[in-house]
């Protein structure tokens, strides 16, 4: 919880630190309009689809931090196009910037001679950035002009670093400012200003139900209260103002009365240390952290990054013009290049962790191959690759900080064979895939045995898996679940580098499904929410939000409650509802809290989701940042309220 004390009389108050103060005002932003661009232009053609499209451009606005892209404007200048026409991506949303032919719809296009003589790959760039329904998508395009392509790109490219610099020092939110960007959505005429046709709308979209007479009210009160009854529009001042009385629940200052001797609804520095020592369970504070606490505003941050995947899964199959290619047989997938794949592997395997990636290799290549694949992994990974001495089998495995930026080859190995001609290799290549074949038709004919449904989604959990030893438990990445949310969950606790020691229960060897007795009970109070999306970008109606809580550990300590759903309120709903787990083994207990939108017609859609493993869990109170969206990213501003207690 974070605290600061903005009129210097050591009361708390929950407010954010201040940003962007040297952020330009609207004077400002005009006055330097004549002095410099607001906006880099860019001619290009799009590319969609594996075709070429019409004359049009870009522009950068660094002003608006936005990219924007008319598609007709071979019809029209661009600055006079409409809104619907006009195409536009946030900077905040950008996750890459390429050159060259680097999207699969780039290497469909390519295929043929004439469209690469129609699109210099010296000319072609993508912008890549994240999708509400998809993990992302690509914009691509062929420059008029090569050079101002790759000025436009590096401008770009220094934008994106600067904000990705920025997201990995911390995250913290601010209301004012978060509320401000949504004030701006909401100004459909661009004046500067929300009447209350836009103030209503605006509440529908940040799931807020509310009786328009209500509403009404508290729009005119708050005109009245500036004395601007007259104008029937809020500013940004009044626009806070209104949204601060919306936003003042009771529940967070109990939270604090409880905290103070006097029952105030602030704390000095003396009620914040012992809230802080008895409550939060930091037992080292002392009374000068506190007043520090108190007179400088510190906000709560957490470090971010993209997932960290450090096993990586390679079917190697032959290939048909001697070099050996990565597919899926049996399937629609397009093979690729095992040059290729690994160089793209090569390139990105480090940017967010040092610690080695394990390249799990499914062997399906001839002998003939074989040595090709060789050379290959040797060739491109170099130095990265590591090489067990002749004496491994004698040696533990290193340690993973000695075996920094090195790739793990992970395999089963063929008999050594001692003639490599092409006459034996041909007859080796023809006894194996005679061996596999024969091992599918026996495999065939035994009648496949039933298996329980709910078996099958417990043994597709990782935690499942873990309980039982397993160091590598395989999971699909494309699909955001429950499993997903787990293994991020656990692998958090010490900056997802992907590595974890064990409990002490499995180094020993014990077995802790065998556990019988209760170590500790965890009780849990879900006191409310805020600012929860909705299920899904653009849908009509506000959701009824419940909090699913569940336990996810040995099958003894598994359990699942869930509140009640607060209907027509994602905007702030209260549940004040306790729940308790009785846990046998809090060591490999992982807590998941899933807030879904309640259907009484259909199945729940999930809004948002946190988890973390249980013995990472600081007792006290908890403002719980969720992972919203289809990709389960954590959302600027949706979190839950709650209270954490363990007896």
């Amino acid at each position: 919880m974070n605290a600061s004390d903005s009129n210097q009389s050591q009361q708390l108050q929950f407010k954010e630190k201040e940003k962007d103060e040297n952020k330009p005002t609207e004077k400002e932003r005009q006055n330097n309009q004549q002095q410099q661009p607001i906006s880099v232009a860019l001619p290009v053609r799009r590319v969609k689809q594996g075709k070429i499209g019409k004359d049009s451009i870009i522009v950068l606005d660094e002003y608006e931090n936005t990219i924007s892209y008319d598609p007709m404007l071979s019809s029209k200048i661009f600055f006079g196009c409409s809104k619907k026409e006009k195409k536009t991506v946030s900077l905040f949303e950008l996750l890459e910037i390429r050159q060259g032919y680097r999207t699969d719809n780039w290497h469909r296009a390519v295929r043929t001679k004439r469209f690469q003589e129609n699109a210099p790959e010296d000319h072609c760039f993508s912008i890549i950035f994240k999708h509400p329904r998809f993990v992302c998508k690509s914009l691509d395009f062929i420059a008029f002009d090569k050079n101002k392509a790759l000025e436009w790109v590096e401008e770009l490219r220094l934008l994106l670093n600067k904000e990705n610099k920025s997201k990995k020092e911390e995250i913290s939110f601010d209301e004012n400012i978060w509320l401000l960007k949504n004030y701006k959505n909401a100004d459909l005429d661009k004046n500067g200003k929300i009447g209350f046709n836009e103030l209503w709308k605006l509440l529908k979209r940040l799931n807020l139900q509310l009786s328009e007479l209500y509403v009404k009210a508290l729009f005119k009160e708050t005109l009245e209260r500036s004395g601007q009854h007259q104008n029937q529009t809020l500013t940004q001042k009044e626009f806070l103002h209104l949204f601060s009385v919306l936003t003042d629940l009771p529940e967070y200052k109990n939270a604090l009365r409880l905290a103070n001797d006097e029952g105030n609804d602030w704390l000095d520095a003396n009620s914040l240390l012992k809230f802080l020592k008895e409550e939060q369970e930091f037992k080292e504070i002392e009374l000068k952290k506190a007043e520090a606490i108190i007179d400088f505003c510190e906000p709560g941050g957490q470090e971010i990054g993209r997932a960290k995947i450090l096993t990586i899964n390679v079917d190697i199959f032959d290939g048909e013009n001697g070099e050996p290619q990565i597919t899926h047989k049996h399937t629609f997938i397009a093979p690729i290049s095992l040059r290729n794949v690994l160089n793209c592997i090569k390139q990105y395997a480090f940017i967010q962790s040092q610690y080695p990636v394990i390249l799990t290799i499914e062997n399906h290549v001839s002998p003939l191959q074989q040595k090709e694949m060789a050379e290959i992994f040797k060739q491109i990974l170099g130095d990265h690759l590591y090489i067990p001495p002749l004496d491994a089998s004698l040696h533990p495995l290193p340690s993973p900080n000695k075996l920094k930026n090195k790739f793990l080859l992970r395999g089963k190995t063929l008999q050594t064979i001692n003639s490599t001609s092409p006459r034996n290799s041909k007859k080796i290549s023809k006894n194996l895939e005679e061996k596999e074949e024969n091992s599918k038709n026996n495999r065939g004919s035994s009648p496949p045995l039933p298996i329980d449904p709910n078996f099958g989604k417990l043994i597709a959990l990782p935690s499942f898996k873990w309980i039982c030893g397993i160091q590598l438990a395989a999971m699909n990445f494309q699909t955001c679940d429950e499993e997903l949310d787990i293994n991020k969950g656990l692998f958090s606790i010490n900056g997802s580098i992907g590595y974890i020691l064990k409990p002490k229960i499995l180094l020993e060897g014990r077995d802790p499904r065998h556990k019988t007795t209760i170590c500790c009970t965890l009780e849990i109070a879900i006191i409310c929410g805020q600012y929860l999306p909705k299920a899904e970008p653009g849908k009509s109606g506000i959701v009824d939000p419940y909090v699913s809580v569940e336990i996810f550990g040995i099958p003894n300590d598994r359990c699942k409650l869930n509140t009640k759903p607060v209907y027509n309120n994602g905007f702030n709903p209260v549940w004040n509802e306790n729940m308790s787990f009785s846990l046998r083994c809090p060591e490999l207990a992982i807590l998941r809290i899933c807030v879904k939108d309640f259907d009484s017609t259909s199945a729940d859609e999930f809004i948002g989701e946190f988890s973390v493993p249980v013995q990472s869990i600081r007792q006290g109170y908890s403002h719980v940042r969720l992972n919203t969206g289809s990709q389960h990213l954590t959302d600027e501003a949706a979190s839950l309220f709650l209270r954490i207690a363990f007896s």
